[in-house]
């Protein structure tokens, strides 16, 4: 029978006819393991690039050579016999803010590099980026594409009236975003021709963007393909060029001598804001005609966002003010594809807004920048709210931790031996002013509180004070300068988040005073 703590052991044999896609092995899995190990025999005329990945090493290896164990048609051929063994595996368990599991699972990889044939030929199949170059430009579903002339006598229409580069390439990236609807899949390469993604108003990942590439050229802006793999998909063989490990294309857009990253393939994203898919490192440029080469793929803009509070504290217990909400950048994207999963501006504030706040009254409310994206999104509430449900009338509360409220550390492991990746970089403000009657004062409130990890790559400020006009002025601050962090930052980061949580279930109380 089979119970907590049960051992079970195992070995299994495979034989494998796929020598281009040589089975892989995982140490690491989602068990621990006390022993894992994995042999290979391999015939001397295939010649594998073996790759080991992950954190933990193996323990052990051993060769052996086994002679004339092969015969192909005469053709007597020794294999190497490898044997990989690690032991004492832990069990991979994933958390939030990580890239795909298998960057970070000790495992080993094949690569077939090349094949002795009987004659003495040896055939390479490791390729060079040149020779992906070729392939990729001779390729119907992509070079054929960018090169079509799909939009010449479009464009002129598309960039009327615009003087400058900047303002026509982003009139083109709108024009494709409304176009051309993404069907959710993903390829570097076109299902169809851009032509027929126009007529059909829809296509993969590869149709838009490649007609975006193509649209730009056509209007002299340059642009070029720009391949990557999706955070889920795993990071790129930066060693030898393998075509399976992309999955994705943008566009990179250079003008005025700035470059742009571009995806036209939501139409909430803002011009220069690629997704957080597509945030994974770096991706292969592919400029036609000239040499192919990495890019880090490193977002300029942010994920900002405040709110500002203007109220008065009545004497009845009632709080009356404004709320403003501004969302910038990447947030904003974040913000406007939120409010356009609900029906209209009335059903977000009523069925996400108010019970995400509490138990606020909105009075009146204005929301702009939720159909362009390129504009930030501004909120505004005129809101009533009862301090003193729950308390006596004498005392009352109120949480002013409004924004994005953190209930639960993402971080639970004892150590994690993967890094931590944001992804993007983020603020999150608020800055609160109350007026607060002189016959009350505050009886306790969240500690005030300065936290800065090293070099600012996070930093945690809380900040409560009565002034002598009896206003209470609250700030908090939020904020990631880097987006990613090393192993050996996560009990800082565990403890950051930790520290964020206990403050933010801390009301301020506020008491009349005896007489």
């Amino acid at each position: 029978d089979i119970h907590d703590n049960t051992i079970i052991e195992y070995t299994y044999e495979k034989t494998s006819p796929r020598v281009f896609n040589f089975q892989n092995w995982d140490f690491q899995d989602d068990i621990p393991k006390i022993r894992s190990e994995f042999e290979a025999i391999i015939p001397a005329n295939y010649s594998y690039n073996v790759i080991l990945r992950g954190y933990y090493k193996l323990t052990n290896t051993k060769s052996k050579l086994l002679n004339e164990d092969v015969n192909i048609h005469g053709w007597k051929l020794n294999s190497s016999d490898m044997t990989y063994i690690m032991e004492n595996i832990p069990a991979f368990i994933e958390e939030d803010y990580m890239t795909a599991a298998s960057n970070f699972k000790s495992a080993i990889y094949y690569e077939l590099s090349d094949v002795m044939q009987p004659s003495g030929a040896i055939i390479k199949y490791t390729k060079s980026w040149k020779d992906v170059e070729h392939t990729l430009w001779d390729d119907r579903n992509f070079g054929k594409q960018l090169r079509e002339n799909t939009y010449k006598n479009i464009i002129p229409t598309i960039i009327a009236g615009k003087q400058d580069n900047l303002s026509k390439a982003k009139a083109i990236y709108q024009y494709i975003q409304k176009q051309i609807k993404w069907n959710k899949r993903l390829g570097i390469f076109s299902e169809s021709t851009i032509d027929d993604a126009l007529k059909k108003h829809s296509g993969n990942v590869a149709d838009v963007n490649i007609s975006l590439i193509n649209a730009l050229n056509e209007a002299k802006i340059q642009s070029e393909a720009f391949i990557l793999s999706t955070r889920q998909n795993g990071v790129p063989n930066k060693l030898n060029p393998v075509l399976s490990d992309f999955n994705y294309i943008i566009a990179k857009a250079t003008i005025d001598g700035n470059s742009y990253l571009l995806d036209a393939t939501d139409p909430n994203l803002g011009f220069g804001i690629i997704p957080m898919r597509c945030l994974n490192d770096s991706g292969r440029v592919m400029p036609y005609k000239k040499d192919s080469y990495w890019d880090a793929i490193a977002p300029s803009m942010r994920a900002d966002k405040t709110l500002t509070m203007n109220a008065k504290l009545e004497p009845d217990g009632r709080l009356i003010g404004k709320i403003q909400i501004k969302s910038l950048e990447y947030e904003a994207y974040k913000r406007r594809t939120l409010i356009k999963e609900y029906s209209n501006l009335d059903d977000f504030v009523d069925k996400h807004l108010i019970p995400s706040f509490g138990k606020f009254k909105v009075k009146d409310y204005t929301i702009t920048g939720v159909d362009s994206s390129d504009e930030d999104i501004v909120e505004e509430y005129n809101f009533e709210l009862k301090l003193f449900e729950g308390l006596s009338y004498s005392k009352l509360s109120f949480n002013p931790f409004l924004l994005d409220k953190i209930t639960k550390n993402p971080f639970n492991l004892n150590d994690r031996n993967y890094p931590i990746d944001l992804g993007i970089k983020s603020t999150s403000s608020s800055k609160i002013n109350i007026e607060v009657p002189s016959d009350f004062e505050i009886v306790s409130n969240p500690t005030n509180i300065h936290l800065v990890l090293p070099n600012k790559e996070a930093v945690f400020i809380n900040s409560d004070k009565l002034d002598s006009n009896h206003h209470l002025n609250a700030e908090y601050i939020v904020q990631f300068n880097n987006t990613k962090f090393s192993p050996s930052d996560y009990s800082l980061l565990k403890e950051f988040f930790s520290r964020i949580i206990q403050l933010e279930k801390t009301d301020i109380v506020f008491k009349r005073k005896d007489k």
